[in-house]
């Protein structure tokens, strides 16, 4: 039932059976995996509990209760889990790199790193830990030093969008605008459906005062993407500021009727007085039609 995708049966299949047999450690262990599978992360770990307490040496039961705790944000949970799952098997990359993740959440950042090289020792090949080590750098600000393992990431997984898109922002941060933008380009032929991929890629030739080849990334991102809200509220955005104000209303309409709430995003962009009362105006008309 796992298997097939009938995971409400399955949870129900393996309750019967800790019904006849409720000291069975695999029945509760394999129940708190269906419940990770649902992201009923509390239930998973009061399952985990059950067969750690029947079986107080049973490694695996702390390791996936320490993933549960991780998906709830309970971070200090999660490394006590690591931990005891770590003095009862030893050391292993998967140990080190989840307990980085567990102190990259809580922002200790140096000690997440720490751990993810630890990993890395032990698994030259393990591309996530080299992602999460340069991530960690990023946030220390340590940008170039972040680059380093970030492409490290990409050299073991080239198809990864994530790892582009983030080699894009820390390419960006040391002062590579062409190496930035030619990441946010791959990373967009990989994962054409993530706006934030065009909304990052645009805001660098926008910062750059290339305000056509950002509004060129944003219409390819609406290509793909023609319903996203932010993007068109972008266009508005990008289209204003190049004095289009026709083209930018009809893509203000739009984007209103898809989400009004995210308009406060354009006065970001447009503290002149001028240019925020005549973007009220076409707002409050377009809420007074709508209200009728």
């Amino acid at each position: 039932l796992d298997v097939i995708g009938e995971l409400e049966k399955s949870i129900s299949f393996y309750n019967k059976f800790i019904d006849s047999d409720p000291y069975s450690t695999s029945a509760w262990f394999n129940l708190g995996i269906v419940y990770d599978k649902l992201n009923r992360f509390e239930e998973a770990i009061q399952a985990y509990e059950y067969a750690a307490l029947i079986n107080p040496d049973f490694s695996s039961a702390y390791f996936n209760m320490g993933n549960s705790y991780l998906q709830l944000n309970q971070n200090k949970e999660a490394i006590v889990c690591f931990e005891k799952t770590r003095n009862l098997e030893g050391v292993s990359p998967e140990i080190y790199y989840n307990l980085g993740l567990a102190y990259q959440k809580e922002m200790a950042y140096e000690r997440a790193l720490k751990y993810f090289q630890k990993a890395i020792k032990l698994d030259n090949f393990y591309h996530e830990a080299w992602y999460e080590a340069g991530m960690s750098l990023y946030h220390m600000e340590k940008y170039y030093q972040s680059l380093h393992f970030l492409n490290k990431s990409l050299k073991i997984d080239r198809d990864n969008p994530i790892y582009w898109k983030s080699i894009g922002r820390a390419e960006y941060q040391v002062g590579n605008i062409v190496s930035s933008t030619d990441a946010y380009e791959e990373a967009s032929f990989l994962a054409s459906d993530d706006p934030e991929i065009f909304l990052e890629w645009a805001a660098i030739y926008f910062e750059q005062g290339n305000i056509n080849e950002a509004l060129d990334v944003i219409k390819t991102g609406l290509d793909e993407l023609p319903d996203n809200a932010e993007l068109i509220y972008r266009a508005t955005a990008y289209l204003i500021s190049e004095g289009n104000y026709k083209e930018a209303f009809l893509y203000l309409e739009n984007a209103l009727i898809l989400d009004f709430e995210k308009h406060v995003v354009l006065f970001d962009f447009f503290p002149q007085l001028e240019i925020q009362k005549a973007l009220y105006k076409v707002i409050n008309q377009f809420r007074d039609n709508h209200k009728k």
